[in-house]
């Protein structure tokens, strides 16, 4: 197992994140700590953009698994590396699935906070149902010692 701090850079910002095992680590993985880290850090980023890194024979895009197993061939034995961000209006497929697999994760939160919402409605009916029923006995109970 590797580790290797990626510094990521846009414009006059950066900001950085930590892989902890390079050889696992997924072009995927990247966009969505990406997200993550650039708003946890404070840097704001374009809405669409690619990765882009200093290969030995110049600028060389991060668009798939096997440039970023280079990216990290290139880095063996250093503490960083570095990863340009640039604005772009056709992101990569990758980038697309990131975007797509946060919008599946804010639709299933959003699914299940409705769903305990709604188990949560639920269950205050039948506890005021409960109450009125008891309501109920105790005024036919009264009415009977009256």
């Amino acid at each position: 197992m590797s580790a290797i701090w990626l510094l990521l850079r846009y414009g006059s910002h950066s900001f950085d994140i930590r892989v902890g095992d390079m050889e696992k680590y997924r072009l995927l993985k990247l966009f969505l700590d990406i997200f993550e880290e650039s708003v946890k850090q404070d840097v704001f980023l374009p809405s669409t953009f690619s990765l882009y890194v200093e290969g030995p024979c110049g600028k060389v895009e991060l668009n798939d698994d096997k440039t970023l197993r280079l990216l990290w061939g290139w880095n063996w034995g250093k503490d960083t590396a570095e990863i340009w961000v640039e604005g772009t209006d056709k992101p990569g497929l990758v980038f697309r699935n990131a975007v797509a697999t946060i919008e599946n994760h804010r639709k299933e939160k959003k699914r299940q906070l409705k769903e305990r919402q709604e188990e949560l409605l639920r269950a205050q009916r039948e506890e005021e149902e409960a109450m009125r029923k008891q309501q109920e006995r105790e005024d036919i109970l009264r009415e009977i010692q009256e």
